[in-house]
């Protein structure tokens, strides 16, 4: 049994003395923080709460952390009907350097998944994504983040390209 199991390190040490996987040296090194950090603002725990339309009280918790000495960025979204937790969703935001670009992972307690492309500004995020929704179909959207003051960050869909003209979801600080 012991073995059985220490051979798949085996088959892959023997697989890198062969040169079968190599890394890719990255031109200017690997600084992730050095992409990530113009979203440091979200760093921290969000709020809104509101009433639905019969009265019962909602709660939307994000919660944005620093991971692994800030190579990436996570974000906790947890919905709430009254004290019951309804939907949650956790995201990654990590810097590709082979593409030159900032992507996000989230994976949702419905069994959905996206994945996209965020681009950063000065208070503003912006992310697209694709991915696939609870019943399996394919979904496409976007959304920008807006820092509306220290402690405030406005939420909004974006449709054909976009911000939604309504006004932003506003968050805030805990």
């Amino acid at each position: 049994m012991r073995t059985l199991m220490l051979m798949p390190l085996a088959l892959g040490v023997a697989l890198l003395g062969r040169g079968a996987l190599h890394a890719q040296e990255v031109e200017g090194g690997y600084e992730p923080y050095e992409h990530l950090k113009a979203m440091e603002w979200l760093v921290g725990e969000w709020t809104r709460e509101f009433e639905d339309g019969e009265g019962g009280a909602r709660t939307t918790v994000m919660s944005w952390e620093w991971l692994h000495d800030k190579k990436f960025l996570g974000a906790k979204w947890r919905f709430y009907n009254g004290d019951e937790l309804a939907f949650a969703a956790d995201d990654t935001y990590y810097w590709d350097p082979t593409e030159g670009v900032i992507r996000y992972q989230r994976f949702n307690s419905l069994g959905g998944w996206f994945s996209g492309t965020v681009e950063p500004g000065d208070g503003v995020v912006r992310l697209d994504q694709r991915g696939v929704g609870p019943r399996g179909e394919e979904a496409a959207f976007g959304f920008v983040f807006t820092r509306l003051g220290e402690d405030v960050t406005g939420y909004q869909f974006v449709g054909d390209g976009e911000p939604r003209p309504d006004p932003p979801i506003e968050y805030r600080r805990k």
